[in-house]
């Protein structure tokens, strides 16, 4: 039986979650991290998506997604099935590696669009891999606190103007917002 088409809304700002099959490892090493960035900077010129954050961990990811035309499923289908066909050569296998189709929840309230920024680099720490946010290299926290290079389809300045007008202050602001999750 088909699944039926997922509800998209032009200029929507998505949550999406990706798995993998039985828990097992959606990303194993940093070539196959940086695949899967190279494949969002892609298809996010592809689909013209902003992209305002991401995290992958282990067994599965995250990104934080305004689409302006209803094209969330298209673009998925576009990231995964490329990243799973190359992941598949690299190994020398067949077979699926996503365990379904996406999740994705649409961020209805600035409130809403903020927890899910302070969400995303909470991930790790929360998830035991590291003591900070800024220590997971595969989230979009470090780029948009101004410790790395932020790849050129991450929205950063897009995401300091909710915390000022300053970008300086914007990062400190933001970098506290998130801190202050861990204490949550």
């Amino acid at each position: 039986m088909a699944q039926r088409p997922r509800f998209q809304i032009a200029g929507s700002i998505n949550h999406v979650t990706f798995r993998s099959v039985d828990e097992a490892h959606f990303f194993r090493n940093d070539v196959e991290r940086r695949l899967h960035l190279s494949l969002v900077g892609l298809v996010a010129v592809r689909y013209e998506w902003t992209i305002l954050g991401w995290c992958q961990m282990t067994t599965h990811g995250h990104l934080l997604i305004r689409t302006p035309k209803p094209n969330l499923s298209a673009g998925m289908q576009m990231l995964t099935s490329r990243y799973v066909r190359q992941v598949n050569e690299m190994l020398g296998r067949q077979g699926a590696l996503v365990a379904k189709r996406f999740f994705s929840v649409v961020i209805d309230s600035q409130l809403h669009l903020l927890e899910t920024l302070r969400y995303l680099p909470l991930n790790a720490p929360r998830g035991g891999i590291c003591d900070l946010p800024e220590a997971w290299q595969w989230s979009s926290y470090a780029a948009t606190i101004g410790l790395a290079t932020a790849p050129p389809y991450l929205a950063v300045d897009e995401v300091l103007e909710l915390f000022g007008s300053d970008v300086a202050t914007a990062r400190r602001r933001y970098e506290q917002f998130v801190l202050d999750g861990l204490r949550l």
